[in-house]
């Protein structure tokens, strides 16, 4: 399996905003254990939640937890600020960013058993890249990490994921209704620039994985949805960055190590200065893993970082049980069947990171006379100020307990690749 988790780390990058629509899901379960820590320093505190960039409408209502930590924060953070996930030119610079310029084909770096591959999924596909405005000669147009992106979120939409059910847009609009200011750690051409800036052989790599990933049967998507869901931490570290760490350096350093790196100073001065302020950061659940992670590089700067998680058994992680009482749900999240939480399943790379990759499968106007669609393609214990607990009454506004608007965007929405 190890082989294959580029392909869906790389696709969690690139999910939050994908324009087409998942399939129904089964019936409704226990709201998922979050995997959502706390870090305090002089009055202010900083929640740390780690998304899911598509997610299914049964996975809402959240967890009490999430709910208390939303109404406790003044302000939010997001990988991209909400103005930008919404902005109808990031698909364009996408797509304008993946375009060939040297005239040759996508064909022409890629081996002869992935070519077929792709023809075989392109042919499969044939009526959703045309209500997209592409098709397989369209598909030759772009570069494979491009390509590797859209085949990979449609895999996981085919798995009944939806981008625009994802943590980030849901808590993005909750704040504007909340009336709460939220912010970005970086711009949407950052993080195409992560995508553009993998060297050939990873793209293609990416690509044939992403393939592999696509075929019936494949349950590589719903594993790590299910690891997400259980608040595995260790699981997901495990089957995210340990592999891509070793199989992958150049890239994980890339996307992982030099981001959380770049964003450390950004959440610690909300930790700092005058005022009790606290503060929702809501990036990739990668980014908070591992000794990497900012969770660990919080500790390591001697700030206090406690899991909050009301859910979360003694024998599990370490947690600390909540007493809180805000959030609107009636049921207590629960941990996911060991069964699935155990699978090894193929993501470090699209779990990792990304807002701006969502707008992936939009369709854009390239800088030719070619239209190009697939463009671009846990509540806080009692506490007093400053500690992990019980929100104050000052922070009364709370997350809506359904998705945002209780609506999927449609097929031409221009956020398709938002939120990795």
């Amino acid at each position: 399996m190890r082989a294959r988790r580029l392909a869906l780390a790389l696709a969690l990058f690139a999910a939050a905003a994908c324009p087409w629509r998942s399939h129904a899901q089964e019936a409704p379960r226990v709201a998922p254990v979050p995997l959502l820590w706390a870090a305090e320093s002089g009055g202010h505190t900083v929640y740390l939640l780690g998304s899911f960039h598509l997610l299914a409408a049964d996975d809402y209502p959240l967890s009490p937890d999430v709910d208390a930590a939303f109404a406790d924060a003044e302000s939010l953070l997001f990988e991209l600020s909400p103005a930008e996930m919404a902005s109808p030119t990031l698909a364009t610079r996408m797509g304008q960013a993946a375009l060939r310029t040297d005239g040759t084909r996508l064909d022409s770096e890629l081996a002869e058993p992935v070519r077929r591959k792709l023809d075989a999924w392109a042919r499969a596909n044939a009526e959703r890249l045309a209500r997209a405005g592409m098709s397989a000669q369209t598909l030759q147009m772009f570069e494979p990490w491009f390509v590797g992106l859209a085949v990979g979120i449609l895999g996981m939409t085919d798995a009944g994921l939806d981008p625009a059910l994802g943590l980030d847009r849901h808590f993005a609009a909750a704040a504007t209704a909340a009336g709460k200011p939220a912010d970005g750690l970086e711009t949407g051409d950052q993080q195409i620039a992560f995508l553009d800036g993998m060297d050939r052989a990873e793209q293609a790599q990416f690509l044939d994985e992403a393939l592999d990933d696509a075929m019936p049967g494949n349950a590589e998507n719903m594993t790590l949805h299910a690891l997400w869901r259980a608040g595995d931490a260790d699981a997901m570290w495990e089957h995210l960055g340990v592999d891509m760490q070793r199989d992958y350096p150049r890239l994980y350093r890339r996307i992982n190590v030099e981001r959380n790196a770049a964003w450390l100073p950004v959440v610690e001065r909300r930790l700092q200065g005058a005022g009790d302020d606290d503060t929702l950061l809501v990036v990739g659940a990668l980014h908070l893993l591992g000794p990497d992670g900012l969770v660990e590089r919080l500790r390591a700067a001697g700030y206090d970082v406690r899991r909050v998680c009301s859910a979360c058994t003694p024998a599990g992680t370490s947690t600390m049980q909540s007493t809180g009482q805000a959030g609107t749900h009636s049921s207590q999240p629960v941990h996911s069947g060991s069964s699935t939480a155990c699978m090894s399943f193929a993501a470090p790379t699209m779990a990792s990171t990304g807002q701006a990759w969502m707008h992936l499968v939009q369709p854009m106007q390239s800088s030719s006379t070619t239209s190009a669609t697939c463009a671009a393609l846990c509540a806080p214990r009692a506490r007093s100020k400053g500690v992990a607990g019980t929100p104050s009454t000052r922070a009364s506004a709370r997350a809506p307990a359904s998705p945002p608007g209780g609506q999927r965007s449609g097929p031409a929405s221009p956020r398709a690749i938002a939120s990795a």
